[in-house]
């Protein structure tokens, strides 16, 4: 009976009832009433929490993403509710509510960990929305392997779960350069300050999952199709029904501590990568224009960087502030390079499904992207060649033909080399 208090179900995340319910929890006043807190951090009295943590692929009911949606028919009560939704959660992070938040002893907590679209879940995911043998499946009387050959980079960004992340992680930092303009830093790592934290787990977690202070929302990713019109959907479904669990006070919590400490799992494993190193995100300043005009910004949240690329830099400069700030003895430099190497070795273990571009494709990618870069700069090149040449030997306008007779074709020679030496170089340098 007490379970029935606290446990309820929805048909699935597209159920409009849902939809609204969720819509309704994500109300500021809301949100206020079911705040916790804790002592302030300077020990004087204590501040309310409003805690949103996330766990999936791409949370695009909750920022509104529509990539995955893209071309399909949905019933307008669900639009309309789902836009609901994505609406009251971003209106969190006006100049208003910011403001009155902290003004009222309340700050935000909003973390997201996503599944790193490189390591085993969206790869298996994938591997499921683009399996040719979906009608044998079905059929339990035959049987008919095909043998499925490793995606690698480039063909993985073309599928939507790909997309989809990078949309949400573009929405993201559409908040936070929003927020960042009207004075508030939520990229900050400080505590009890409004914040907005994302990282990458690549342990397999097919739960999509959606904590609010006292209440979880799970429902669970599928690798099975749905059959319209005799044909299989292109996509796996997402027809899974909606569990919210909600915490009561003074009753034994099981299922709810059960999903807050799956959640606090994978956002601590030492595999979880930091944003800055699962991505490119960095903090830019514009000093265009003086000082009275500086512009600050965020970039690289969208460019996730493959696996034979994380350094995991970020990671290892946080350890070495944390042992700094409790004083506590520093690692030398040998024990976090062999620390580095265990990690590294751990991490290839869950990524190792998605195979790096080859060589020649990486070249001729970068060789198109550039090429019109570099033949303008060799160009510039030889005009400044004449100019030089002009300038230096005061050749008169009626001999600049004899002097091109006689020299361009060594000069021509000689910087086209060089051109197309720069060029590979490059190429090679850069993944697409």
């Amino acid at each position: 009976m007490e379970l029935k208090n606290t446990l309820s179900t929805y048909a699935d995340r597209f159920d409009p009832d849902y939809l609204r319910f969720l819509a309704e929890r994500f109300d500021i006043n809301t949100l206020k009433a079911n705040a916790y807190e804790e002592n302030r951090k300077d020990g004087h009295g204590t501040v309310k929490c409003i805690e949103v943590k996330y766990c999936g692929i791409a949370a695009n009911t909750l920022l509104g993403n529509d990539t995955a949606s893209r071309g399909k028919t949905m019933n307008s009560a669900v639009s309309a509710a789902k836009t609901h939704v994505a609406r009251n959660f971003k209106d969190l992070f006006t100049k208003k509510n910011l403001d009155e938040l902290k003004q009222q002893g309340y700050y935000l907590k909003v973390r997201f960990c996503f599944s790193y679209v490189y390591s085993d879940l969206p790869v298996s995911l994938i591997k499921a929305e683009e399996s040719k043998n979906w009608e044998y499946i079905k059929d339990g009387t035959r049987y008919d392997y095909h043998y499925s050959k490793p995606i690698n980079e480039s063909e993985l960004k073309k599928w939507s779960i790909y997309q989809s992340q990078q949309e949400s992680l573009r929405l993201i930092m559409e908040i936070l350069r929003s927020a960042y303009s009207n004075g508030h830093d939520l990229a900050t790592l400080e505590k009890q300050n409004h914040s907005i934290h994302v990282r990458f787990t690549c342990i397999p977690s097919p739960l999509s999952m959606l904590i609010l202070n006292n209440l979880c929302l799970c429902d669970s990713y599928l690798y099975g199709k749905l059959a319209i019109k005799d044909n299989m959907e292109t996509t796996c479904s997402l027809h899974h029904p909606v569990s919210v669990i909600t915490k009561v006070e003074n009753m034994e919590n099981e299922q709810f501590e059960s999903i807050i400490n799956h959640y606090k799992y994978l956002w601590r494993d030492d595999l979880t990568l930091f944003c800055g190193d699962a991505t490119k995100f960095s903090f830019i300043e514009n000093e265009k224009g003086g000082k009275k005009n500086r512009t600050y910004y965020f970039e690289g949240l969208t460019e996730i960087i493959p696996p034979n690329k994380i350094k995991w830099n970020d990671k290892i400069s946080r350890i070495r502030e944390s042992k700094r700030r409790h004083k506590a003895k520093n690692r030398n430099i040998i024990e976090i390079l062999f620390w580095k190497r265990k990690l590294t070795d751990k991490f290839r273990l869950y990524t190792n499904k998605v195979v790096p571009d080859s060589i020649f494709h990486s070249f001729f990618t970068n060789f198109k992207r550039n090429l019109l870069f570099w033949g303008l700069a060799t160009l510039l090149a030889f005009l400044g060649f004449f100019i030089y040449s002009l300038t230096v030997t005061k050749v008169k306008s009626e001999h600049l033909l004899e002097l091109c007779k006689e020299h361009t074709v060594f000069e021509i020679i000689q910087v086209s080399l060089l051109f197309l030496t720069l060029l590979i170089i490059k190429s090679f340098a850069h993944n697409d």
